[in-house]
């Protein structure tokens, strides 16, 4: 740099003197008599005040150091060299045009350097290191590694969410600031009024210089610990929940979760307040997760006795922009009940009445009302202070008592995971998390873990991303009959088609439909769907994830009758507080009743009936059928006239109690629920082919288990006198067990099931069969 400087020089002479290189140099002199005013530093810590030339330029070398260069009237060309330095252009005059190199212009040395700009147009280079830039109006800053941080007359900038009426980014802190980028040229101006300042090399994805710009509103939070002498065990812990919270908060793109991976769709805004007695203050306030590190890094434990718990919110809120589209929280870190309570009002007034409700469509991109209220959140270390709970119940916010630090992460990351009115991607972890997107179109990823996915009031548009763990989706205002659902290809989607004042709100399951026929029955990813009066269990959404149905319909107050005789096959819910008249058509058909006596008729197809609780009439044609019951269900009746059908028992049943009454067959697998076949010894067409247990078990050929009984098996393998049989109980077991010794073989039992029918309902015979068996072959027969 100084051998640039010399070289530059027309004439060497005594003007300048430098007393390490011994070199000296003269001020210059063009052919017009204007002079150029040379300030050379030294390797040291340099002070350098320039002499205002009326009619040349000061050009500064300062050399290594950390040095003080201030610069005076007229044009002046700065290089300050490596080391950390402060370059004041605040006298120079307004015609001044400055050049500064924060290092030397070939930007190979490396310092912090705080460049302060003048009232004329200054052009600023950082190069490398943290730089600081004091910027005024016509200013162009170029900063080589996007480090740094930017006050423009006397503001500094963070960044801003997109508006649209403004075609620009509005910032988060000032409203009267917005942002323009060129994406092609790298190029951001920021205006302010009349004022304009640009940023040359601005990276979007690298929140170059701090300044982060983002198309998604956030939140803002103030995060406020209690640093009295009581915590000093607790202050570690309180760092780390405040970690947890911000790796939450500035959440990553879709692609990458990273708390610190600087492509962030949403911008939000974290402050740290402290309190011990009196001294309440505001460490900063951070964009993005690395800056608010250095920020927590510097709270510890101050002494002192008194908590201000009060004083200290209202300090955090004073952080706070109001109507900047950020939704709002408080995080309370303490261990003591606090000594101002008596402005608890006083602090719930201004949380529940900060800023305005504005609607984002004329300020932002979103379609819904905003709130401004601020939520405050409760973290009660190691004691239980309710009386704080009263700032958590009447905001809105919650009330921790964590039982260890494992755990109070756990809830803090579903907390400050949640989203709020505005489009934005929420990611949980491998916790079973709890997620609620709010307003706003967004994208819920939970990924391992059973996760609950909660809506409720406007949620918009939303889709679900989640192909781990047994997960729910709970509506906690909607009944069953608010909702239709729809199959699109292999997504389900949840429409609310009661949604008043807008468009539809609707949930998207991503992948919810088995298309895959090698996994037949294979659990979908989302295993229960609660409504206000309603829930959906896994065995219903399994059927439907590998169910051929493109429509599912849900019978509500009005209308608890169902026909359909065309279209391809439906997935039908009766009504569950009323009897339900359902007649499908001659596809494959869900049918599922409700909780009174239904009637179910299906036709031609495979179809699934399950008829829940009631004395249910289930009524089908033709087609390989299931029937599906659950303890709880009832005495239903099945009528069926062709085809390979099954009934599937689910819960824990243990015996089944098998009686010919007629020509019908019941089945009775609890003291109050029984299933009635009906006509299934007058016609083997109306036989049900097949018994399933949930455990994968099964009876095969339930029409061979009720014929005649051959007289020697009983004698020869259970001592059995055929003269006795009349004496029998009406109960007889089968138990079908692996691990018995002695055993006769299925068709042996078969036969003698089949003679005990021949003595009918006179003796009021039954057969009871115990369900908890793995091998189907192997079984025993004993006299209960």
């Amino acid at each position: 740099m100084f051998e640039s400087a010399l070289n530059n020089s027309k004439n060497l002479g005594a003007y300048f003197s430098d007393k390490e290189t011994g070199i000296t140099i003269n001020q210059t002199q063009d052919f017009n008599g204007i002079f150029d005013e040379y300030h050379f530093g030294t390797n040291s810590n340099d002070t350098i005040v320039g002499i205002g030339t009326k009619s040349g330029d000061n050009k500064i070398y300062a050399l290594a150091g950390n040095d003080t260069i201030i610069a005076s009237s007229g044009n002046n060309y700065i290089e300050a060299g490596s080391g950390s330095d402060i370059i004041n252009l605040s006298k120079t005059s307004k015609n001044s045009k400055n050049i500064v190199y924060g290092d030397s212009k070939n930007n190979e040395d490396v310092g912090n350097d705080t460049i302060i700009g003048g009232d004329g147009i200054d052009l600023m280079y950082g190069g490398k290191g943290y730089d600081t830039y004091h910027a005024g109006d016509k200013d162009i800053i170029i900063d080589s590694d996007h480090s740094g941080e930017v006050i423009f007359d006397g503001i500094k900038l963070n960044g801003g969410v997109w508006g649209e009426n403004k075609q620009a980014y509005i910032d988060s802190s000032n409203n009267s600031i917005s942002y323009k980028l060129n994406e092609s040229t790298l190029t951001l101006t920021i205006l302010k009024g009349n004022k304009t300042l640009t940023i040359k090399n601005y990276d979007i994805n690298k929140q170059s210089l701090n300044i982060s710009l983002s198309k998604n509103p956030g939140k803002e939070v103030a995060i406020v610990i209690d640093t009295t002498g009581s915590m000093y065990d607790d202050i570690e812990a309180a760092k780390e929940s405040a970690k947890a919270i911000a790796q939450n908060i500035f959440r990553s793109n879709l692609n990458n979760n990273e708390p610190n991976n600087k492509n962030s769709e949403v911008y939000s805004k974290i402050s740290i307040v402290t309190f011990s007695d009196n001294n309440i203050k505001t460490l900063g306030s951070y964009n993005n997760y690395n800056s608010f590190q250095k920020g927590i890094n510097q709270v510890y434990e101050q002494g002192g006795g008194r908590e201000y718990h009060c004083a200290a919110i209202l300090e955090g809120m004073s952080n706070f922009t109001k109507d900047n589209g950020l939704s709002k929280e408080i995080y309370l870190m303490t261990d003591e009940s606090g000594d101002d309570n008596h402005r608890m009002s006083e602090v719930i007034n201004k949380a529940k009445n900060f800023g305005s409700s504005i609607s984002l469509r004329s300020a932002f991109n979103d379609k819904s009302k905003f709130d401004n209220s601020v939520k405050i959140n409760i973290i009660s270390i190691n004691n239980n202070h309710l009386n704080l709970k009263r700032l958590s119940d009447e905001t809105n916010g919650l009330y921790l008592q964590p039982n260890s630090i494992d755990e109070l992460k756990d809830a803090l990351f579903d907390i400050s995971n949640q989203g709020t009115s505005k489009d934005e991607t929420i990611i949980g972890n491998d916790k079973n998390n709890t997620i609620n997107g709010k307003g706003g179109n967004d994208t819920l990823k939970g990924l391992k873990g059973d996760d609950t996915y909660l809506f409720e009031g406007s949620f918009e548009n939303d889709t679900i991303i989640d192909n781990e763990g047994k997960n729910k989706i709970i509506f906690k205002d909607r009944s069953v009959n608010d909702i239709d659902f729809v199959k699109v290809k292999s997504d389900l989607l949840l429409i609310d088609y009661k949604t008043k004042g807008g468009p539809l709100n609707y949930v998207k399951v991503i992948n919810f439909f088995n298309n895959d026929k090698a996994y037949k029955n294979k659990t979908p990813n989302i295993t229960s769907i609660k409504f206000k009066d309603y829930t959906i269990n896994e065995e219903t959404l399994t059927f439907m994830s590998n169910s051929s149905s493109n429509t599912y319909n849900f019978l509500n107050d009005t209308s608890n009758n169902f026909y359909i005789n065309k279209g391809k096959g439906k997935f039908i819910v009766g009504h569950k507080n009323k009897e339900n008249l359902i007649t499908t058509n001659n596809y494959d058909d869900v049918v599922i009743g409700g909780d009174k006596n239904d009637i179910i008729k299906t036709n031609s197809g495979n179809d699934v009936i399950i008829g829940n609780k009631g004395d249910d009439i289930l009524i089908s044609r033709f087609g390989n059928d299931t029937y599906i019951f659950n303890l709880g269900d009832g005495n239903d009746t099945i009528i069926d006239n062709k085809g390979k059908d099954t009934i599937k028992f689910n819960g824990d049943i243990k015996n089944l109690n098998f009686t010919k009454i007629a020509d019908d067959l019941v089945i009775k697998y609890s003291l109050k629920d029984s299933v009635t076949i009906k006509d299934h010894f007058k016609n083997r067409r109306n036989n049900i082919s097949k018994i399933e247990f949930n455990n994968n078990s099964y009876i095969k050929d339930l029409h061979n288990i009720t014929k005649e009984l051959n007289q020697n098996n009983i004698v020869n393998n259970n001592n059995l006198d055929k003269n006795n049989l009349s004496n029998l109980n009406k109960n007889l077991t089968v138990n079908l067990d692996n691990n018995i010794n002695s055993f006769i073989s299925q068709n042996q039992i078969n036969k003698i099931i089949q003679d005990l029918n021949s003595y009918g309902n006179d003796k009021g015979l039954s057969l009871n069969f115990n369900s908890e068996f793995k091998n189907n072959d192997i079984m025993q027969i004993y006299n209960s």
